[in-house]
């Protein structure tokens, strides 16, 4: 009779103790979930910031080509048109927008 008590409180245990593995990682596969929307988002600002930095310089060399460009010509004025790109970046579950400005040279 005492064995019979004493496994069934050993079977009550290892069913708590599979219990508790299961939450346990069922809490793991949030946290990395988490994680993983965390890093995806901070990937496509951190990109969305260079691709920013990268058109500033363009448009930074476009403003000294231009300006070199006027100071040797007889009529300055250039025409510049600031154009503005949408890029769209897709992950699973959302879109994401990210307007760019681009300095544009026309020869008219």
């Amino acid at each position: 009779m005492i064995i019979i008590i004493i496994i069934i409180h050993l079977i009550i245990i290892l069913i708590k103790f599979i219990i508790l593995i299961i939450a346990i990682l069922i809490t793991i596969i949030q946290i990395y979930k988490t994680i993983l929307s965390n890093l995806t988002i901070l990937l496509i600002r951190l990109t969305t910031i260079l691709l920013k930095i990268i058109i500033y310089k363009i448009q930074m060399i476009l403003k000294l080509t231009i300006r070199a460009k006027a100071s040797n010509q007889s009529n300055p004025c250039i025409p510049i048109w600031i154009m503005q790109i949408n890029i769209i970046i897709v992950t699973k579950k959302k879109q994401h927008m990210i307007p760019l400005q681009v300095l544009t040279i026309t020869n008219q």
